[in-house]
């Protein structure tokens, strides 16, 4: 059984510490099967993030909560440290 490692690199979660009692938004997830348009995605995710929009490494660490079927394959598929911005 392979073990999952994240696509972005480790120490974002050293540096980036969402504040204590940050709950993950409920979000309106991307599966690129609906007619939905990447950039649609993108712009909803940024405002369901509420405080953590202002941090492009929280942002990367919620990303991967808002993806599901085959975009969720395809993101957890990337290499390990491969996404860095």
């Amino acid at each position: 059984m392979a073990v999952y490692q994240k696509s972005y690199l480790e120490w974002i979660d050293r540096i980036a510490l969402l504040s204590r009692g940050y709950k993950i938004p409920n979000f309106a997830t991307f599966s690129n099967e609906d007619g939905k348009y990447t950039m649609e995605h993108v712009i909803r995710l940024t405002t369901q993030c509420g405080e953590a929009t202002q941090n492009d490494y929280y942002r990367l660490q919620l990303f991967p909560f808002s993806l599901s079927c085959t975009t969720f394959t395809w993101y957890s598929s990337l290499l390990p440290n491969s996404i860095n911005s």
